[in-house]
């Protein structure tokens, strides 16, 4: 592998991090020490993927949304696990299910903690990375209905795979779907990812009002119920109204969380 590519990305995202004000390509090809043409294939590439953006007043280069994001999510992650572990457990014990936290992430649902009541016990606990497609999984539709539309137009236009029966594949069904979500506040999952599995979601906001993750019920299709006034529905936004509201910058303690295979 050549490392020089490598170690030139490091040193343009470190620069453009602590820079007061946006570089120019010349800027930036001075800072890296190539030729323009060179350095120009390497910002392109790296505003493609997202790690690069260009102010649309100057043409100048700042940190791209994917570059910021991977600084918040690293601290950020990991604070809103150990805020929501403890409403996890209230909830997964007092509805006897899984009780899931995740987070959007390029069209997929990111799973960052389950609770579930038959592996809350000491020495029991373990810590995975799974993930699931946004558009067919409860909380993935509740953070995918607060995307940009750019955002949701890019999931919804390419081919969405059946995983079962139930599976809403169509394009336009899932705006429909995405539009009753932020109406009435929860999302629904009826056996779309797993047969036989259902689940309803509610986001979990932070101090300014954005939406940073959602907290899902999952539960066996023969005891769902998403009636607004119904237990599973009315408990969750209790729970996420709780969870709601704060500022999650301060450093938090080591997760431990539950995720099922």
């Amino acid at each position: 592998m050549n490392e020089e590519p490598v170690h030139s990305t490091f040193r343009l995202l470190e620069a453009l991090a602590t820079a007061s004000r946006p570089m120019s390509d010349t800027a930036a090809a001075t800072l890296l020490g190539l030729e323009e043409p060179d350095a120009r294939d390497l910002v392109l590439e790296l505003e493609q993927r997202g790690f690069l953006r260009r102010d649309p007043s100057t043409g100048y280069l700042r940190l791209g949304h994917r570059a910021v994001g991977l600084g918040i999510r690293a601290r950020g992650a990991e604070a809103l696990r150990v805020h929501t572990w403890p409403e996890l457990v209230a909830l997964s014990r007092a509805l006897d299910t899984s009780v899931q936290l995740g987070l959007y992430d390029q069209g997929d649902l990111l799973y960052l903690a389950e609770a579930h009541p038959r592996t809350l016990g000491p020495g029991r606990e373990r810590l995975a990375n799974l993930r699931a497609p946004a558009f067919c999984v409860s909380p993935g539709r509740m953070l995918l209905a607060h995307q940009p539309s750019h955002e949701v137009d890019r999931v919804l236009g390419r081919r969405l795979p059946a995983y079962t029966d139930h599976t809403i594949t169509d394009a336009d069904r899932l705006r429909e779907e995405l539009s009753r979500t932020r109406e009435r506040g929860y999302a629904i999952n009826r056996e779309s990812w797993r047969r036989g599995v259902s689940g309803v979601a509610c986001a979990v906001r932070d101090h300014a009002g954005a939406v940073i993750g959602a907290v899902a019920i999952c539960i066996e299709e023969s005891r769902f119920d998403g009636r607004p006034d119904g237990p599973l529905v009315r408990r969750l936004s209790e729970a996420t109204s709780r969870l709601s509201g704060h500022d999650l910058s301060a450093p938090s303690e080591p997760l431990r969380a539950v995720i099922p295979a």
